[in-house]
């Protein structure tokens, strides 16, 4: 059926392509207009660990995102349950984004239970891993694991301006190539309406951060995406199940290493801290721009920047938050391409992954040193 209205109706899809745009970019920015009537919605909060905006900004972009893709999907039976099963984590993390926050263990048994939904509901679980047909329990195991950690896995980098979106964004059109290279016109037309309803909001979250992804918007994008790599192994079984992994293991690497730092130093995983990877990057950025602007200081031009010297911190404050996004996206790139270029070779997109590991861990331990004047 699907297959039919795309060479029949082409300009249907190209009509709702626009209107799932539309919608997101509409309810995001209604958001914003309403928020600063309604300053209680706004994140006032400019100086916790994981703040980096400079003035009050609204949190709540997942509802356009989450609206935009119903209208997207309201056809297709397996969407409709899965955007139903969302519905605990989304709201859960709504509650944080209108500052009703949720303890760590509520939000987690939300998740939880999203995550259960969906399984059952659905009956989409990991059912073999190339080398090995897996029993149903431990795939449904190996399943509610992975939506756990992946639907936090994107609310972990959701930190500057267009990093989670844009990272998805990457992510997607990965996708969108490889469901394209097997003619699977159901997934492309999934994964198109996704990309249209996070363009949505991407124009007025980068790089000017008009308003925030949220938890919420977080936890339903990490969701989506988890059963997303499921439906793209089912039903081209010829990609590896390690192709998906590689292209998300940007997000996935950062929890388990955040994780691994967190129990190191002693301190809670459910805690925030400033030394995610993507931080890192922000605040290098800004010790590089420092220099850039101190680089040409002497006894006359000394007193002119002291002046202004506010003033140009906030200038290097707003530089750097897209700017992190930018290095960022095009630092995961060569793994990006090179998932696509093996998307059906399990044995190289396994020594992929080691290698973006040590790939990480060796950039984040420069980045240190850069951070400490050893480099």
């Amino acid at each position: 059926m699907l297959q039919k209205l795309i060479f029949l109706k082409p300009s249907y899809f190209l009509i709702k392509y626009f209107l799932v745009f539309l919608i997101s970019f509409c309810v995001s920015l209604t958001i914003i207009i309403i928020s600063y009537k309604f300053p209680d919605f706004l994140d006032k909060n400019l100086k916790g660990a994981q703040k980096y905006h400079t003035h009050p900004v609204p949190r709540l972009g997942g509802i356009g995102i989450y609206l935009g893709v119903i209208f997207g999907t309201f056809y297709l039976k397996i969407f409709n349950l899965l955007n139903f099963s969302a519905l605990p984590a989304f709201i859960s993390g709504v509650f944080s984004d209108i500052n009703k926050e949720l303890s760590p263990k509520i939000r987690l048994f939300l998740i939880s239970l999203s995550a259960i939904l969906g399984i059952f509901l659905t009956n989409l679980y990991v059912s073999n891993l190339d080398f090995i047909a897996l029993p149903k329990i431990v795939g449904i195991i190996i399943t509610f694991i992975g939506i756990l950690g992946f639907t936090n896995a994107i609310n972990i980098i959701d930190g500057f301006n267009g990093l989670a979106s844009g990272f998805s964004l990457v992510a997607l059109t990965n996708f969108l190539l490889t469901v394209y290279t097997y003619k699977n016109f159901f997934l492309l037309d999934v994964i198109t309406s996704l990309i249209f309803v996070i363009l949505g909001f991407f124009i007025l979250n980068f790089p000017f951060g008009f308003i925030f992804l949220g938890d919420g918007g977080a936890y339903y994008l990490g969701y989506i995406f988890s059963f997303l790599c499921i439906l793209i192994k089912n039903l081209i079984p010829s990609v590896s199940a390690f192709y998906p992994f590689l292209v998300l293991l940007y997000p996935i690497y950062e929890v388990i290493f955040s994780i691994k730092r967190k129990l190191k130093r002693g301190t809670s995983p459910f805690k925030p801290d400033s030394y995610h990877f993507h931080m890192l990057v922000y605040k290098a950025i800004k010790k590089f721009l420092r220099r850039k602007y101190t680089s040409n200081l002497n006894k006359k031009n000394i007193l002119e920047f002291l002046k202004h010297y506010t003033e140009i911190q906030e200038k290097i404050k707003f530089l750097a938050n897209p700017l992190t996004t930018i290095f960022i996206l095009f630092w995961i790139s060569p793994f990006q391409v090179l998932a696509y270029i093996f998307k059906e070779n399990s044995i190289i997109l396994l020594l992929l992954s080691i290698l973006f590991i040590i790939y990480y861990n060796l950039t984040y331990k420069l980045l240190v040193m850069y951070l400490k004047n050893k480099v």
